[in-house]
């Protein structure tokens, strides 16, 4: 479809859409706007003539407010001998008044007095001048309605003026009641009943007053009879004098040039008696088609002309010059002609378009010479892109796939595999045992070939795997980095396979390499892990491999470890009391039981030491041993550490407070390597003792070992400032490190702590109580007191006492405990005890007998 074609029927569909939207507009917005004021005409039209019945209704007392006519009536009223003869020569009350009816009644309810003056419809019946004051005549027009009868048989009722429409046997009749009084009386001595026939005569002259075609018409028989049948917005209630009906005027049409109103009038009682009717003819609409139809027809032909002059000015203006375009570009096209230059010679868009068609044309050349020469660099940027992705993918030592390649090769693995029955995927962590020893000691250089030459051999294992395996996954070599090595073998029989498979690659690397004159031997340590249904990420494989990796590393290197769940759930156990960790201070979760420490001689007290527990909301107990450790990896063992001290001054304070005059208290406190290598760890202890009101002499810092000989000149300054304010120094542990007695002496050390694991064995031999005998002879020569840790037999006590040990602690003596339980023991000592320079007090031999173990 060329360009022509499509601004034809472009403009075609304008044109069809305005007009649709101008006739919509017209048939749905102006004509109902007519229609709606044809309808306001109608019911304005009915409403006039309702308008002229009602005040028809409400101006017939008017006949009974004359003055000459009240004096009438109450003559009439008048019961005297000659009272019948006067009223017979009367002229009745109204008579010029066009009343078509008017009665009488005394106060006994009998009527004195009657003119009724039916339609000229009912035939010629004369208009009585006078009645019988005893009965109404029961002629053919005679009014039956009940209310008429009730206004004139029984005037005591009547309280005030009733009015309104009823219906007769000769028609429709406005009426109107009223008492009558005697002038100068309240006292109601009969009834006025005055009447109007609402007859076609009456009903023309209201056509007439309102220029309209009016027409009243009875309400059917069966509705006056069933009121159930009415509408209820025209039923109940007397009317009060109101003959329109509350209910709306409703329209409809009669046909396409008239329009009909209909009301409702009501009688005397409210109930509906005639219906109205006003008919319209339908001028304005009609006018209104009329002059839309001219509107339409104007707005078509001016709307068809100006899409002709607008189709051929685009005609002119735009379609012509695109087909020079077009056909210059053809041309161009089919000869291969760059040389020719456009015809259009405009001063618009299509004269610059055809300006820049020219001037690319000039410059395709110019392109055409340089694709070549484009060509040459986009293969060398593939090359570099090539050798790029490569080495982002690659070890640049080894040339094995690096861990970029590794994760990508795992990830497709993982969205794409497919096992036989009872096969896996394996997935092997390799570290090098003591290769930092090696690249050390002989040069990084030395250290990368031997990495190059571990890196062919695990190629060459792996290869051959490959060359006699039936499945067409691929395996795979990588280096992590360092000295770790990953081994990925995919979809392999079953994990016996892979496990000997792993086997053997650790025994082929644990034979000798020559690497630049070297012979060297090296071993290492393998984890697997397998790919099956409940391992669903590729991280979750690798870190599988690498926690199996670590237990090979941490059962003595050398040897291999398969992953089990056990090993999972041992680092989520750690991991959750990391995080446990981090908040128990917060949580109050840490609290301090004291064992007490005694006098071997005598089983007196000397002091306590002070033991953490972390009693945990839900695993409750959690030992020392298990918590501390991670608390020191992850740096909250200063804080922690903290939290002791203060609370071990704190017990020291209250106890010492409780005891009065008494002798004062020593506790020990536990401190860490990372404690002591703080540089503001003895003012903290200062600020603390402070704080807390405690003496430097009551507070011990047990230190182990291992902690002193690691950093001996680090630590000794340390130890040395904390000396000099007062505290004295256990070192706990003693003899399961790596003691240097050579330098023992040069750490200001109070007391030496007996490790447990030799109190325990002293009754296995005397090798052991040789050991224990040496230890105690070594620190009383460096006047250093000894206490023995973990006694539990009266016979490693007595053993102790001949080895001339000074102080103990145990289950012999007593459990870790609450400081609340430990009340009563401390209780127990004496008011006269004796001082000992290492603990601050102890109490006297004579409770020796209750603190000795039975």
């Amino acid at each position: 479809m060329n360009l022509r074609l499509k601004i034809l029927l472009s403009l075609i569909a304008v044109f069809i859409t305005y007009v649709v939207i101008d006739t919509a507009i017209h048939q749905y917005v102006v004509l109902p706007r007519f229609v709606a004021l044809e309808q306001f005409q109608a019911t304005k039209d009915l409403q006039r003539c309702h308008d002229s019945i009602q005040r028809d209704v409400d101006n017939l007392h008017l006949v009974l407010d004359l003055p000459t006519e009240w004096d009438t009536l109450q003559d009439y009223v008048d019961q005297t001998t000659d009272c019948f003869q006067r009223r017979s020569q009367l002229r009745p009350p109204g008579s010029d008044q066009h009343l078509d009816m008017f009665a009488v009644v005394n106060h006994d309810g009998k009527v004195v007095y009657q003119c009724i003056h039916p339609p000229a419809s009912k035939g010629n019946v004369s208009r009585p001048q006078q009645a019988s004051v005893t009965s109404f005549p029961e002629d053919d027009w005679t009014p039956k309605h009940p209310v008429i009868k009730s206004l004139l048989s029984s005037p005591k009722g009547v309280a005030a003026e009733t009015r309104g429409i009823i219906t007769t046997a000769a028609g429709p009749m406005i009426v109107l009641g009223r008492p009558i009084f005697r002038e100068g009386d309240d006292r109601v001595e009969g009834a006025c009943v005055v009447g109007r026939f609402l007859d076609r005569q009456a009903i023309a002259a209201k056509a007439e007053q309102a220029d309209v075609t009016f027409q009243v018409d009875a309400i059917d028989r069966l509705t006056k009879a069933s009121p159930e049948l009415v509408p209820a917005s025209l039923r109940g209630g007397e009317s009060r004098g109101n003959v329109v009906a509350a209910a709306p005027i409703s329209i409809r049409e009669l046909d396409d040039d008239h329009l009909v109103a209909e009301g409702t009038l009501l009688d005397i009682q409210g109930n509906p008696v005639l219906s109205t009717y006003a008919f319209v003819r339908r001028n304005i609409s009609q006018e209104g088609r009329i002059a839309m139809h001219y509107a339409i027809g104007s707005l078509v032909a001016a709307a068809f002309v100006v899409l002709s002059i607008l189709l051929l000015l685009l005609q002119q203006i735009v379609i012509n010059p695109l087909n020079q375009l077009s056909q210059h570009a053809t041309r161009m096209g089919e000869t291969g002609n760059f040389s020719a230059r456009s015809e259009i010679n405009r001063d618009d868009e299509f004269g610059d378009l055809a300006t820049n068609l020219d001037t690319m044309v000039g410059r395709l050349k110019q392109l055409c010479s340089s694709n070549q020469q484009l060509h040459v660099e986009i293969r060398q940027r593939k090359s570099a892109e090539s050798e790029l992705q490569h080495a982002a993918t690659h070890d640049s030592l080894t040339n094995l796939p690096n861990r970029t390649h590794l994760k990508r090769m795992l990830e497709s693995r993982f969205a794409n595999r497919t096992f036989s029955a009872g096969n896996c995927d394996a997935l092997i962590f390799l570290d090098l045992d003591n290769f930092k020893i090696i690249n050390d000691s002989l040069g990084h250089a030395v250290g990368d070939q031997l990495l190059v030459a571990i890196g062919e051999r695990l190629q060459a294992a792996v290869d051959s795997v490959s060359r006699h395996s039936e499945t067409k996954t691929k395996n795979l070599v990588a280096r992590l980095g360092g000295d770790e090595f990953v081994i990925f073998l995919g979809n392999v029989a079953n994990e016996e396979v892979a496990t000997e498979f792993a086997e053997q690659i650790r025994t082929d690397l644990i034979g000798r390499y020559t690497v630049s004159g070297h012979e060297l031997t090296l071993g290492t340590s393998l984890g697997i892990a397998f790919s099956n249904d409940s391992v669903t990420t590729p991280e979750e494989l690798m870190r599988n491999a690498d926690l199996a990796m670590y237990r090979a590393k941490f059962s003595g290197k050398q040897c291999l470890a398969v992953f089990d769940h056990a090993m999972h759930e041992s680092v989520l156990k750690r991991l959750e009391l990391e995080e446990a960790l981090r908040t128990v201070l917060k949580d109050g979760g840490l609290r301090l039981v004291y064992q007490p420490i005694f006098d071997v001689e005598t089983g007196v007290i000397v002091g306590l030491e002070s033991l953490v527990r972390w009693d945990h909301a839900t695993k409750g107990l959690i030992s020392p041993a298990e918590f501390v450790p991670v608390a020191e990896e992850i740096g909250l063992i200063v804080p922690i550490g903290r939290w002791i001290l203060e609370e071990a001054c704190r017990t020291i304070h209250r106890l010492n407070e409780a005891r009065g005059d008494g002798p004062p208290i020593s506790i020990g406190v536990n401190v860490s390597k990372r404690q002591l290598a703080d540089s503001g760890f003895v003012d903290l202890l200062r600020d603390v003792l402070e704080t807390e009101n405690v003496s430097p002499n009551q507070l011990n810092l047990e230190i182990t070992e291992s902690m002193i000989m690691d950093s001996p000149e680090q630590i000794v300054d340390c130890l040395s400032e904390i000396r000099n304010l007062g505290i004295r120094l256990h070192m706990d542990d003693f003899g399961t490190g790596h003691s240097s007695l050579s330098c023992l002496h040069r750490f200001p050390i109070d007391v030496l702590k007996i490790d447990r694991s030799f109190v325990s064995t002293m009754e296995v031999g005397d090798d052991y109580e040789s050991i224990i005998h040496a230890i105690i002879t070594l620190a009383h020569n460096l006047d250093t007191k000894v206490i023995a840790e973990g006694i539990e037999t009266t016979r490693q006590l007595q053993q102790l006492r001949d080895l001339k040990c000074d102080f103990g602690q145990g289950y012999l003596y007593s459990k870790p405990e609450p400081i609340e339980d430990l009340q009563e023991l401390l209780s127990a000592v004496v008011n006269q005890p004796r001082k000992d320079p290492q603990f601050g007090f102890a109490s006297s031999d004579s409770t020796f007998s209750m603190l000795a173990p039975h």
